[in-house]
């Protein structure tokens, strides 16, 4: 049996508890253990009784060895099997993609020590190598800390890029230890890392800014990089426990109890914790962050930005967008969204990982049509991506939520003072209004247009 559980943060409702399986993969984001808190559900177990029928067996063995001979020779996906997501930690923060104190810093010269937090420093803890099921690239590994005050309660999934990023640069903590340790706490409580790094880094600003002082944070001391406190203050969220009881719900609601302009530090798209990815590096990126019904979801771009660099995502034309300037023509990038953001949508419903889409052209409508027999093409899966979407915004519209209730955080809406997009004044509400445009959704209320359902059968389903 597989199993996907809660732990003591879903059952304590905190909104940044996630659903946690295989030990420590967690759906982390979007408080969706708390959704299972709130109906008293623990856990959900599953056993398979069967095997998976394919209806072109030899079909999809000629999709898979196509596929294998360009996946096993892309450099990136090499990287990701030897050392994981985090292998360029600090190359992301020199170039400004990393943030370095709450995202109110960015580059090398803000955080000299970023190289400590490359994921290849983690190799002496390393125990062995794994994969998600059936997985060629197999980034994951179990690691191990024996020793010192950070030692880790024996075998634990290795850090990501997202929470070396969220524990590391975004607190301006260069110890890696302090990095794994929070990351065990989170896996052990069901946590979203992203979501509590975010909220660590808000208060350490407010620290920094004096809004905050021991009065209010029972004696931690939240200066820039105090692994101790991050540590502890880490366990006090996941038990939604003395001042971790003020951020169990994210920085916005911490926000609001702190008062006092605190609400300018808190990085969030209402109320959703940024990923550790700046939104200006990649035009159609940060659009997704705040665009989608979703927000504040960085894998939800993975096809937008490989179109937006100039790309393919298969082999028909049409998944391949205009060639565009990266920071330019923003009045055109809505488009390659509407192609970009319904192909993720499918291609994630078919079961495969986005980091794919990084650094391989997959042929997942070859795959697919192969397995279900299915005579589909690109044209199909983007309009089955469109039918995902659209679904997802029209709960969105259902719920009185409005494309306008999303927006960056201000620090967003100046340029970046290094890296590739040094200078660059972004204009991302061109791209959303073009994207909402090409997917036929109303850009003030965020309704789906009539014609638009019709075109994805969907006219029955939704009543707007």
């Amino acid at each position: 049996a597989r199993i996907a559980c809660i732990g003591p943060s879903g059952e304590n409702l905190s909104l940044l508890s996630g659903i946690v399986n295989e030990n420590g993969r967690i759906a982390a984001r979007s408080g969706v253990g708390a959704v299972m808190g709130s109906k008293r559900l623990k856990a959900v177990a599953v056993r398979g009784t069967g095997d998976v029928a394919v209806a072109r067996p030899e079909e999809l063995e000629a999709v898979k060895k196509a596929f294998f001979e360009t996946f096993k020779e892309n450099p990136f996906n090499r990287a990701l099997g030897a050392f994981g997501t985090g292998f360029g930690t600090s190359m992301l923060v020199s170039i400004g993609d990393s943030p370095v104190r709450n995202w109110s810093e960015a580059g090398t010269d803000a955080m000299p020590t970023c190289e400590k937090l490359d994921s290849g420093h983690m190799d002496p803890y390393k125990i062995k190598r794994y994969g998600c099921h059936s997985c060629p690239l197999r980034c994951g590994a179990l690691i191990k800390v024996d020793a010192g005050g950070y030692a880790t309660d024996g075998e634990i999934h290795r850090p990501e890029y997202e929470t070396l990023a969220a524990f590391g640069g975004n607190c301006f903590n260069d110890d890696i230890e302090v990095v794994i340790k929070a990351n065990e706490i989170c896996n052990l409580y069901g946590i979203d890392t992203i979501g509590v790094g975010n909220a660590i880094a808000f208060a350490m600003e407010c620290w920094d800014k004096g809004l905050i002082t021991e009065k209010d944070t029972g004696g931690l001391d939240l200066a820039w990089g105090n692994g101790e406190s991050i540590v502890a203050l880490t366990e006090q969220i996941a038990k939604r426990e003395g001042f971790g009881a003020s951020l169990a719900d994210g920085s916005k609601a911490a926000a609001e109890k702190i008062g006092k302009g605190s609400e300018e530090y808190a990085m969030t798209i209402r109320g959703q914790g940024l990923p550790y990815h700046d939104p200006r590096i990649s035009p159609v990126q940060g659009t997704v962050y705040y665009a989608n019904a979703n927000p504040g979801r960085h894998m939800d771009s993975c096809g937008s930005t490989t179109l937006e660099k100039g790309g393919a995502l298969g082999a028909d034309p049409i998944l391949s967008g205009p060639q565009l300037e990266m920071y330019a023509d923003y009045d055109s990038k809505g488009t390659l969204m509407s192609i970009g953001v319904p192909y993720l949508q499918f291609y994630s419903s078919a079961g495969m990982c986005s980091l794919f889409l990084l650094g391989s052209t997959v042929p997942v409508v070859e795959y697919v049509a192969a397995v279900t027999g299915w005579d589909m093409d690109a044209a199909e899966a983007i309009k089955a991506g469109k039918r995902i979407a659209t679904l997802l915004q029209a709960f969105n519209v259902r719920e009185g939520l409005k494309p306008t209730d999303f927006k960056l955080p201000k620090r967003f809406l100046q340029p970046l003072n290094v890296g590739p997009a040094a200078g660059q004044l972004v204009d991302f509400d061109a791209i959303k209004a073009g994207y909402f445009a090409s997917m036929g959704w109303d850009l003030k209320s965020g309704r789906p247009y009539l014609l638009t359902l019709k075109e994805l059968g969907l006219e029955s389903l939704v009543r707007l």
